[in-house]
Parts: structure tokens; C-alpha cells; sequence
């Protein structure tokens, strides 16, 4: 009885071990579309505290993306700045807690900008829209 139970715990370790591996190792994907009616150019300037993403401009349902291996904290943020036309706003487009499980359910973050904030698209096909920040 106890040598079953020693393997059983062994093989719990050695289990949390690969999860733990895998999740140092696993990258997050973010992918931004453009989403903004009547042809619109859209400009966007992503980054984090540690990485600058650059300038792009991105013409109608065109698309960035970029991939990073969230901090072991939870404390990664990737906020961009997206204008267009006369309008500009912030988007914080990659926060750990409302985004950390791209990483295991949708392997993508996708993100459609609208005019009225950027909306989250989800595997199953449904969308949840943000407003922008204040």
C-alpha cells in the first residue's frame, strides 16, 4: 500500500514538473485586426514595460501580430496606442488576468478594433468588446 502511494505521488511530481516546464517555455500570441469601417487606415504603436513593438499601420482587415512568454507573476501588460482618422485611444491589449488564459484555451489572443473600443474574439465564436481606457 505504501509503495502505491509513493508512486502515485512520484507521479504527481513529475506531472506538475512538465506543467510547469511547459508553461515556462509556452508563448502567448496577440493578433490586432482592423476592424474600422469604410476602408480605414488604423496606426497602432504596441509595448510593454520591457518591449517596444514599433509603429504599424494596418489598411482594413489587415492584421499585427506579436508572441512573448508571459512573466512567471502574472504580471504581464502590453498596452498599445491605436489611432485613426482624428481619433486616437489606449488599449491595455494584453493584461494577465483577463487574458492569461489565451495561452491554454484560445493559443491566440484576437482582437478586433472597432470604433467604439476593441473587441476580444473567442474560439467558440462569440466576442467580448472593451471599451477604450480613460
Amino acid at each position: 500500500m505504501a509503495a502505491l502511494f509513493s508512486r502515485r505521488i512520484s507521479l504527481f511530481k513529475t506531472v506538475l514538473l512538465l506543467m510547469f516546464l511547459t508553461m515556462l517555455k509556452a508563448k502567448t500570441h496577440v493578433r490586432i485586426i482592423n476592424n474600422l469601417p469604410d476602408d480605414m487606415q488604423l496606426h497602432i504603436h504596441c509595448q510593454s514595460g520591457d518591449d517596444d513593438l514599433g509603429f504599424h499601420e494596418l489598411s482594413n482587415l489587415s492584421s499585427f501580430e506579436f508572441s512573448f512568454k508571459p512573466n512567471w507573476i502574472g504580471s504581464t501588460r502590453f498596452f498599445c496606442f491605436m489611432a485613426w482618422l482624428s481619433n486616437g485611444h489606449y488599449f491595455d491589449i494584453y493584461e494577465y488576468r483577463r487574458d492569461g488564459t489565451c495561452l491554454w484555451t484560445e493559443h491566440t489572443c484576437k482582437w478586433h478594433v472597432t470604433p467604439n473600443g476593441p473587441c476580444k474574439e473567442f474560439s467558440n465564436g462569440t466576442a467580448r468588446c472593451y471599451p477604450w481606457n480613460t
